[in-house]
């Protein structure tokens, strides 16, 4: 896996990976610690909880790139959103009286396998605030969130990032670029299947 850097999750979409078969009932939760590794609150850590419902299908992943090399970034978003929901995301803070955020909705998952480990990509868009909405700052171009676990298949336990705050385009030669809001990924530490 895999570290904290843009090149670790620059395939999130593009990778040529292999998910799994979606049953009526599938249904997967990971925990795992995400730690801070930016210039704001550097070293703090909250709990991740990632349920996974579904696996995004390989015609759903095909429109996304298709999306991505013929339009800008801003159609990427909208046709990931129109996507339906993989399952969701819910960060519970540690703190005194463990303060439960808004979960979150995935559009877009996919796994891999290989060398006895599980590579699983998630993405979805960025929840956007009323202010920044009104405002419409820089931030704005920073639209999406991209999630990587890497998980050994016996302990069923691993590590991954976690990216809030990406903008994914592409360069002049047809190449994927993911640039981060100013902030580096959280670092995700005992990623274990939950169920």
């Amino acid at each position: 896996m895999i570290g904290t850097s843009a090149v670790a999750l620059i395939t999130v979409l593009l990778v040529n990976s292999a998910s799994a078969q979606n049953a009526d009932k599938f249904k997967e939760t990971f925990s795992a610690r995400a730690i801070a590794m930016g210039n704001v609150a550097f070293g703090a850590s909250t709990t991740v909880h990632i349920t996974i419902n579904r696996w995004t299908t390989d015609e759903e992943r095909r429109h996304l790139i298709e999306t991505l090399v013929e339009k800008e970034s801003e159609d990427l978003l909208k046709a990931l959103q129109k996507q339906k929901e993989t399952g969701f995301m819910r960060i519970t803070d540690s703190g005194a009286g463990r303060t439960r955020y808004p979960s979150v909705r995935l559009h877009y998952a996919r796994e891999f396998r290989g060398e006895g480990k599980r590579v699983i990509r998630l993405a979805t868009d960025r929840p956007i605030g009323f202010w920044e909405a009104v405002q419409n700052p820089r931030s704005m171009d920073y639209t999406f969130t991209l999630i990587e676990l890497s998980v050994d298949e016996k302990t069923e336990e691993g590590d991954g990032t976690l990216a809030v705050g990406v903008e994914i385009k592409l360069d002049k030669e047809k190449k994927l670029v993911l640039e981060h809001a100013g902030t580096k990924p959280a670092r995700l530490t005992h990623v274990k299947k939950r169920k």
